[in-house]
């Protein structure tokens, strides 16, 4: 592999890490790596996702939905709620 192939956005980045001592096959395995770890949390948490994603397909189609300030103070609102209205 050559860095000449890689896209120029992380080229600062991996120049940077190769100036640090580290090889560019120590940079791929290690990209592989988190590459792979991620798929792995995403693939453990597929099913929770989609039904949250489901529960808020469902409040939207229900009219549930707020947005912008209005989310915001709600989410506050139920912070506060947890910590006992503090």
């Amino acid at each position: 592999m050559d860095i000449d192939s890689l896209p120029e956005e992380l080229k600062p980045f991996i120049e940077e890490q190769l100036a640090s001592g580290r090889s560019l096959d120590e940079l791929v395995c290690e990209g592989l790596r988190l590459l792979s770890f991620n798929e792995e949390l995403f693939a453990a948490n597929r099913a929770e996702l989609n039904e949250q994603i489901a529960e808020g397909v469902a409040a939207e189609k229900r009219g549930e939905l707020h947005d912008g300030p209005e989310a915001i103070a709600d989410a506050w609102a139920a912070v506060e709620k947890r910590r006992g209205g503090e």
